[in-house]
């Protein structure tokens, strides 16, 4: 079980998906993130890509975010996002997408559907893989290449960051098209990214 660590939902017990793949950020470094971020997302809306359990995106709803659209391509896992929203009541204010998190554009372009025009960009997106996928270079590099998508993307706010979440023994320090390291943080066996557009992209 997890905890949501502050905000209207502090103390809410949430589920687990039963994968070995999901490995929820600790307490600790949930509350460090958010520590940086400012507890106060009011008007944010957020993404959650790979986003197991949901536990960052309500954790930003917690804190006030209108919105969160969680990214799960593993079935289990989106139904139990499905089940941790429909216990804290948050279900109006969240959108699951079941699929493929390296196909940006289908779910940030979801705005833009008929009856969708005018939905306001993301402010935040929240990135984090499985960590054995990390350990091959080329999925790395589709990881990257994610990012650059992400930036490119102006379902993004021109002033979005994106928190990224890797295993600290794992190299990430490669030049990212669009993209520079705004902070580096390391948590326990973690390592936590936070990314702002760079170059011709800000």
């Amino acid at each position: 079980m997890l905890r949501v660590t502050a905000g209207t939902l502090r103390g809410f017990k949430l589920q687990v998906p039963k994968s070995k793949a999901v490995r929820p950020p600790l307490e600790m470094a949930r509350q460090a993130v958010f520590n940086i971020l400012g507890q106060d997302l009011e008007g944010f809306r957020v993404v959650d890509v790979f986003a197991g359990s949901g536990i960052m995106g309500i954790e930003a709803l917690s804190r006030g975010a209108d919105a969160v659209l969680f990214v799960e391509k593993d079935r289990a896992a989106a139904a139990c996002i499905a089940g941790n929203l429909e216990k804290t009541r948050m279900t109006e204010r969240a959108e699951i997408f079941t699929g493929d998190a390296f196909y940006p554009a289908r779910y940030l372009a979801a705005r833009n559907e008929p009856g969708r025009v005018g939905r306001p960009p993301f402010d935040l997106v929240f990135l984090d893989p499985p960590f054995a996928f990390l350990t091959d270079p080329n999925d790395r590099a589709r990881l990257k290449a994610l990012i650059a998508d992400l930036f490119a993307s102006d379902g993004l706010a021109a002033d979005a960051t994106v928190i990224l979440r890797v295993p600290k023994q794992i190299p990430f320090d490669e030049t990212l098209e669009s993209a520079v390291i705004d902070d580096d943080r390391t948590y326990g066996h973690s390592r936590v990214l936070f990314l702002g557009r760079g170059g011709e992209a800000g």
